[in-house]
């Protein structure tokens, strides 16, 4: 009874190719049913196939009918104290021939096996996608509508802008465009006969069947362009934030400078009607620190406290972003005393580039 079965299992592992054939037997052919929401889910099989698990398994299970019929044959190894286990020697067997780690007569195999499921896997993408490439012909035929051309739906030669504008919905970069017929011509058995116009579904029909046998775009296509579509849109969203960034900082600057010149004008007005600052403007009059010995100040001078000091320290140098230290304005003096606002030479410096520089600004405007 062994060798009976053991014929038989070697005739059926004889009839199996791991082929294209058999490529094509073992895909679940689930277009017609599956869900589109699952999408990629369903893919188990091109999975399985992709990663070279199926051939790898089926020469495991030939293996190890091999290995059983050499076991129960009288010439066979002594029976083992360890219960045979054939899971685990499957597993063993799957490891130790791993396609990663072998390079032999059947890497070829396994390489096209992995090309094929990537193909397979690739047209399923397009399968998936019928409700979009629908959504761009019904889209197409209100384009021609709205122009008022004499023909408002889609015809023979209509189909290569229509995959071109497929393509750059896709953002494939002309991958797609490319790999289908580029002449209209080469579409004239889509149409069918006595009809002057083209309806999706005769296009699908054609379509279906061309991608069933040309490997047109890969699903790694798909991915990569989407990534792009991504990366382009965070790139235009990271422009425009830093467009109205831009323009916010001008609008700022150009507040700020309106507020600045109203300020300006305003304290401009009051040092016109400043007797002192009219001295010094008009008269060339110099700030002096006051005599204690002396009543009146020095002619060509005027006191270096006073109205107009406060003028210029408290208005015009606050103004241009010097400011003083706090309080040392407060700190006048009396007759003959230093203000603390001139302790130092730097504030007597600043000070006095102060008031030339808008002695200068106030000549110009004048």
């Amino acid at each position: 009874m062994p060798k009976v079965l053991s014929a038989r299992r070697q005739e059926a592992f004889n009839n199996l190719k791991l082929d294209h054939g058999f490529f094509e037997k073992a895909l679940q052919r689930l277009d017609d049913t599956e869900d589109d929401d699952e999408g990629e889910e369903m893919d188990y099989d091109l999975y399985l196939m992709e990663k070279s698990v199926m051939p790898l398994l089926l020469q495991g299970l030939e293996a190890l009918a091999r290995h059983m019929d050499k076991a129960t044959t009288a010439d066979g190894p002594p029976h083992s104290k360890v219960p045979f286990n054939p899971l685990t020697w499957l597993a063993q067997y799957m490891l130790r021939n791993h396609p990663k780690l072998v390079n032999d007569h059947r890497s070829p195999m396994y390489h096209q096996f992995t090309e094929l499921a990537l193909a397979e896997r690739g047209r399923r993408t397009l399968m998936r996608r019928r409700a979009q490439m629908e959504e761009v012909w019904l889209k197409m035929e209100k384009e021609f509508k709205a122009a008022r051309r004499d023909q408002v739906r889609m015809t023979a030669a209509d189909v290569p802008e229509y995959i071109r504008q497929l393509d750059e919905c896709w953002c494939l970069e002309g991958m797609f465009h490319k790999k289908l017929p580029q002449l209209p011509t080469d579409y004239s058995s889509v149409q069918h006969e006595g009809m002057d116009f083209l309806l999706f579904e005769h296009f699908w029909q054609w379509f279906e069947a061309y991608i069933a046998k040309h490997d047109v775009v890969r699903a790694q296509a798909f991915a990569e362009a989407e990534e792009r579509r991504i990366e382009a849109e965070k790139k235009a969203q990271q422009l425009m934030e830093e467009k109205e960034r831009r323009e916010t900082i001008i609008l700022e600057v150009h507040e700020l400078r309106r507020s600045l010149e109203e300020s300006f004008d305003a304290l401009s007005a009051d040092m016109y009607t400043n007797n002192e600052l009219a001295l010094i403007l008009n008269k060339g009059y110099t700030l002096e620190l006051p005599d204690p010995s002396e009543v009146k100040p020095r002619d060509g001078t005027v006191p270096i406290v006073g109205e107009h000091v406060t003028l210029l320290l408290s208005g015009l140098l606050d103004l241009w972003g010097c400011p003083l230290p706090d309080g040392s304005l407060e700190d006048r003096g009396g007759r003959g005393r230093r203000p603390g606002w001139i302790g130092s030479s730097r504030a007597r410096r600043r000070a006095c580039r102060g008031a030339r520089r808008w002695t200068v600004q106030a000549c110009a405007r004048c």
